[in-house]
């Protein structure tokens, strides 16, 4: 987490070994709520729950070109430079950084 901004850096939260790697529910400054996964080594997605609204900045070594961010299954406009892809958020709304608007997967029960 950077303190100078409200950006959720990702390069920290995932040991590199970890191929299938998840958490939810994780707070971040600026009232975002964050939740990941990795699977097979690659970046599944990055799911943002904005509390408040504001711009959210996500850092991240793992994404790829195909990535985009979606809101209620729909894209979002967003920009990308040096791994961190910002973008607006509104309070209540859930954003999705993935390759299509249907890779979240809710938490397991185990």
């Amino acid at each position: 987490m950077r303190e100078d901004y409200n950006e959720y850096d990702d390069r920290y939260a995932v040991y590199e070994p970890w191929n299938t790697v998840r958490f939810d529910t994780l707070l971040a400054k600026g009232a975002f709520v964050v939740s990941a996964a990795r699977e097979d080594g690659k970046l599944a997605w990055i799911r943002i729950h904005s509390r408040m609204g504001g711009e959210a900045k996500v850092a991240c070594p793992f994404f790829t070109e195909d990535m985009q961010v979606f809101a209620e299954g729909e894209p979002v406009p967003f920009r990308v430079q040096d791994d961190v892809y910002t973008f607006a958020t509104e309070a209540g709304k859930t954003y999705l950084i993935a390759r299509c608007p249907d890779a979240y997967t809710a938490p397991s029960e185990n």
